[in-house]
């Protein structure tokens, strides 16, 4: 336990109760100073009177307490800890933007916040719908409960764009880029009909031919909308180049590299979580991210900003999220701002539903779903502190089969079914129903993986499954649980 908490604990940064003297070495006075927005709203009725030493303590507690439910692996909440630990990081981040500046999205833009958040969940369920496509990455460890699991994975999908532009606002906080210049780059002309062009196929190829254009996916929601945002007066990237001002760009850039670092150490200690299979590039990982994969996280951001923009521009009156809210023009939503955001998450919910069956997707294992278990053996183990499959698996390690079985009232037989199932339920989000039919086929634990071939085991599993009416895994999911496979046959993550 204790060395898995340091590891855990490493991935992080480590949020101190500041001092006074430390906290004024970020920018402004006293760590009692409210931020404001901008002089020109410093007497604005919405500006914070909180101190953002509040808010990244409410970050860090968020953080330390979903870092507890994991770490004590707490039913049920040991599955979602990525949502406390990753929101937390946002307000630990926002306060030191404040403290920088003087003011940041909290602070001073709280409706840009807010609709950040809410348009956030339809632009990544965009790219979910074309990973029905590519496949490049699948969910493990739901939650049993529909809505209630729908709403995490909502909650979940409404960081993307606060994670990004948080990180941009940084870099633009801490001046990096800021003073940066190149040369003019003509835009109009064949670039424009280039960007035109290889926008349209970034749409339809992957749709087309996923295996081979699974990568052009993140350039579909960058190229069309940084046209039009070129064209209708909207912020641009592609403005900025044309006038030599490459600063919103490269903070956008780097800060999108940087959020995928924190996204995909967050991603990877966690339950509940996303694996990725993408062709090729399997191999040479970090976290749970191929390392060639990282280069799709500045392109992500940039999607993030024409996107957005984009949306600003056509149904918010051309507000933006740079401007603080006293600076934005009044202007009530339309009739059109309210159809799109309805079909916006009309077609959200239906992507949710279509993720939700698909038969790579694997559900949080329960004790009770255990091969060898009755009702009343996961009544005794409960009552022993062995609520879920990884405490038993634990349990046995620590004190023998023998010993549990005896506390228990439980034949050991039966026991250690059942720890063989837990124990194959757990490596890289396997569930109880993909560990049963391994074992059905003689897979007892982790360490009989090692060395098989995977599309022969997949044929086999592929036949048992029909037979029983069942879903088969996935031949990339099987590739990854033998690439994980260890000889000590333990648990892998």
């Amino acid at each position: 336990m204790k060395e898995y908490t340091t590891k855990v604990l490493c991935l992080f940064w480590v949020v101190p109760i500041v001092t006074e003297r430390q906290w004024n070495m970020l920018g402004t006075k006293s760590p009692h100073r409210r931020c404001v927005k901008f002089n020109e709203c410093s007497s604005h009725p919405h500006s914070s009177a909180i101190s953002p030493v509040w808010w990244a303590l409410l970050g860090a507690l968020l953080m330390v307490s979903g870092l507890w439910a994991l770490v004590t692996d707490r039913e049920a909440w040991n599955a979602v800890w990525y949502i406390p630990a990753w929101y937390g990081y946002l307000l630990i981040l926002d306060s030191v933007i404040c403290k920088i500046q003087g003011h940041s999205f909290i602070s001073g833009r709280k409706r840009e916040l807010g609709a950040m958040l809410f348009w956030s969940a339809p632009f990544w369920f965009f790219f979910e719908f074309y990973n029905f496509f590519i496949k490049n990455w699948y969910y493990i460890f739901g939650l049993h409960t529909f809505w209630i699991n729908s709403i995490f994975a909502f909650v979940g999908f409404a960081s993307v764009f606060p994670a990004c532009f948080f990180h941009a606002e940084l870099f633009k906080a801490l001046g990096l880029f800021s003073k940066t210049r190149s040369t003019p780059l003509k835009i109009k002309g064949w670039r424009i009909q280039f960007c035109l062009v290889f926008g349209f196929l970034c749409l339809i190829l992957p749709l087309v031919i996923p295996r081979y254009a699974y990568w052009m996916v993140w350039g579909a929601a960058w190229f069309i909308p940084s046209i039009f945002n070129y064209y209708s007066g909207a912020p641009s990237l592609l403005r900025d180049m044309e006038e030599g001002k490459p600063s919103r760009f490269l903070q956008l850039f780097v800060g999108g590299f940087m959020a995928g670092l924190v996204w995909e150490g967050l991603n990877y200690w966690a339950r509940c979580k996303w694996i990725y299979t993408v062709p090729w590039v399997e191999y040479a990982k970090l976290f749970e991210m191929p390392m060639l994969g990282f280069v799709g996280f500045p392109f992500l951001s940039l999607a993030c900003f024409a996107c957005y923009t984009m949306i600003c521009h056509v149904l918010r009156g051309g507000r933006h999220w740079e401007t603080p809210d006293c600076l934005q023009l009044e202007k009530k939503p339309g009739r059109l701002f309210y159809l799109v955001a309805a079909i916006a998450l009309l077609c959200s919910f239906v992507t949710y539903m279509g993720m939700h069956r698909r038969p790579d997707y694997t559900l949080r294992p329960l004790l009770y779903e255990m091969k060898g278990l009755e009702y009343d053996d996961v009544d005794a183990l409960r009552g022993l502190g062995y609520p879920t499959p990884e405490l038993l698996h634990k349990a046995v390690q620590a004190e023998g089969l023998e010993t549990i079985a005896n506390r228990a009232a439980i034949e050991q037989e039966r026991l250690k079914t059942a720890f063989l199932h837990a124990t194959l339920s757990i490596p890289k989000g396997m569930g109880s129903q993909f560990a049963a039919l391994l074992m059905e086929v003689g897979i007892k634990n982790v360490q009989a993986l090692l060395g098989l071939h995977p599309e022969e085991l997949h044929n086999r599993l592929v036949i048992l499954a029909k037979d029983e009416n069942k879903h088969a895994p996935r031949l990339s999911q099987i590739k990854v649980w033998i690439r994980a496979a260890n000889k000590k046959g333990e648990p892998i993550r």
